[in-house]
């Protein structure tokens, strides 16, 4: 992530910038709620942002209550291999199911396994 990276704080409302504001958002969200996020489709916009429709489930971290089962999408900005922006936007409706776009799709499990932690994803600061 770049370090001034501008993530939105989809959780509480409004936008953080940075990464000591990314970690604080991070370690609040993750202390309330337990989320599983899985790629469902990935598409290269004409001006280099990426957009991911995801498969979102959200938990009550201390009770495991379900929150929210839905589709959303992520749309990443960069400079050269930084991300500078993320935003949640809505999801397509017109995007077809994800078997018919992707065919095999990874485990949850080798998805997960092969996410980065909070410290390599923001370059080891801390």
């Amino acid at each position: 992530m770049d370090a001034a990276v501008d993530w939105p704080n989809a959780w509480e409302g409004g936008r953080v910038v940075g990464h000591a504001a990314v970690r604080d958002y991070w370690s609040r969200q993750f202390a309330a709620i337990s989320s599983t996020v899985e790629p469902e489709l990935f598409t290269e916009e004409p001006d280099g942002a990426v957009t991911v429709d995801v498969h979102q489930v959200v938990h009550d971290a201390r009770t495991g209550e379900l929150l929210s089962d839905a589709r959303v999408r992520h749309r990443y900005r960069f400079a050269g291999d930084l991300v500078t922006r993320m935003d949640v936007l809505e999801p397509d409706v017109e995007s077809p199911p994800r078997d018919e776009v992707l065919g095999e799709v990874p485990s949850k499990e080798e998805v997960i396994a092969e996410q980065p932690s909070v410290d390599e994803i923001l370059g080891g600061e801390g």
